[in-house]
């Protein structure tokens, strides 16, 4: 009986004394109120809604280029994604820095096309955001990463991802920024 309790006794001081863990999910807390704010959103707009995604900026031999992906979804379904590259030149750099619009790239594919071209950012509603963001991006991984949850979106994700902070050059961040989002009426 005696080896029976000091067996019970080493378990439950070995039990007591590991190390928290971390939520399998950081921020989930945030995550799942900024995700009630969404799907109440959602019933209020009949899941009629079109947001804008930021994808990047870079510089190159044309200028300055803003590039961003637009979706469009009706009663639940994706009807269009818009993409937008806008090149600009800075005009008399030392007078103010501002930026007269050179080229603009754009095209849109609708339902029947959706995810044609290579560019731009894969369509998705925002249920499927939500879902990502859970599954995918905020997920913790081994390795060297930071997390991001932004809710500027009136409550409703603005940023979220993962940093991989081992790499130096080229894609760091995996996940969306998204800039607006808003009710649509066809």
């Amino acid at each position: 009986m005696a080896p029976l309790i000091t067996a019970c006794l080493t378990l439950g001081l070995l039990s007591s004394c590991e190390k928290k863990s971390l939520p399998a999910v950081p921020f989930e807390k945030e995550l799942a109120l900024s995700k009630q704010i969404w799907l109440q959103f959602k019933n209020d707009c009949n899941d009629t809604y079109k947001y804008k995604i930021y994808e990047e900026t870079y510089t190159n031999i044309d200028g300055e280029h803003t590039v961003s992906t637009v979706i469009t979804v009706k009663e639940g379904i994706i009807i269009r994604r818009e993409y937008i590259d806008e090149s600009c030149q800075v005009d008399h750099p030392h007078d103010g820095e501002s930026c007269v619009i050179t080229q603009v790239i754009e095209w849109t594919e609708n339902r029947d096309g959706l995810n044609t071209h290579p560019e731009g950012t894969k369509a998705m509603t925002m249920d499927n955001v939500y879902t990502k963001a859970r599954n995918e991006w905020l997920k913790k991984m081994n390795g060297n990463f930071n997390y991001i949850l932004a809710t500027d979106n009136d409550g409703m994700i603005s940023k979220c991802g993962n940093y991989n902070l081992d790499i130096f050059d080229g894609e760091r961040f995996n996940g969306i920024t998204i800039l607006e989002i808003e009710s649509w009426i066809p």
